[in-house]
């Protein structure tokens, strides 16, 4: 039971970084995190907290009825 558990959540946070990632406009590729043209440490590191606790995330995004993500990336530079 526990191992499932465990299993559950591990696949959950990874599908919700590759969620998050797609509604921001990045895809799957891999991309800069900071520099110049890069996504910025505030960006890696909200993604972050929301992947580490996904479940909550997941209750929250559909009871404020699917919004839009504040943070849309529409053209990659570098």
């Amino acid at each position: 039971m526990d191992c499932t558990l465990l299993l559950v959540y591990l696949v959950g946070w990874f599908i919700s970084v590759m969620v998050i990632r797609h509604r921001a406009g990045l895809g799957w590729q891999g991309n800069k995190l900071v520099g110049d043209g890069g996504l910025g440490i505030e960006w890696v590191a909200r993604t972050a907290i929301a992947a580490m606790f996904w479940p909550i995330t997941l209750i929250l995004w559909i009871a404020r009825g699917r919004p839009a993500p504040p943070v849309v990336f529409t053209r990659r530079g570098g």
